[in-house]
């Protein structure tokens, strides 16, 4: 019954709308997913559980969080091409994302067109969250996996006829940020 009245009402809003609207979610089930992502994660910030709720991260989609750095390497020109693309899916299979759920289908999200800008702010705030429970040594090795793979995408499709820098310039500046912002975490 419960279903068919929410399917009901995803299909009023759908037509009165012009497109699908999201239902406002009733307390109990927003503090159920919060839990989840927080179970999952390991965020104990209520702010940034919230947030990353808002960007549509949840416990089945916190994966992808880990290639947000690559995905902003790769978008740093304002567009994202193949071999960029091919290189972070073959991180993203590393990092055990099947394709076809849910986590691949919002990692594919963000390949198709640039996420939004607050998605960086996010990954920030879950990196530092994150570090905060890792000691030295782990978060050098973290810090530099997530640098090794994110300058792996930004050589992907550099140079002209395999010749000049394979790092643009604006890809270099996304590279110097990730490093700022790695160290200071």
């Amino acid at each position: 019954m419960e279903e068919q009245r929410r399917a009901l009402e995803d299909e009023f809003f759908r037509e009165a709308e012009g497109g699908p609207r999201e239902r406002p979610r009733p307390a109990a089930e927003t503090a159920e997913r919060k839990r989840a992502l927080a179970e999952s994660s390991g965020i104990t910030d209520d702010a940034l559980l919230s947030r990353l709720l808002e960007l549509g991260i949840t416990a089945s989609t916190v994966a992808p969080l880990a290639l947000v750095p690559l995905v902003a390497v790769a978008w740093a020109d304002g567009r994202m091409a193949e071999k960029e693309k091919a290189a972070i899916l073959a991180a993203a299979h590393a990092e055990g994302l099947v394709e076809g759920s849910t986590a691949h289908k919002l990692l594919e999200s963000w390949l198709r067109s640039p996420p939004e800008p607050t998605l960086r702010v996010a990954w920030e705030q879950y990196t530092t969250a994150l570090y905060s429970r890792l000691d030295p040594q782990h978060r050098a090795a973290l810090s530099a996996q997530i640098l090794g793979r994110a300058r792996n995408v930004a050589e992907a499709a550099g140079g002209f006829l395999g010749f000049g820098s394979k790092v643009s310039e604006e890809e270099e500046a996304v590279l110097e940020n990730l490093t700022r912002i790695l160290e200071t975490c």
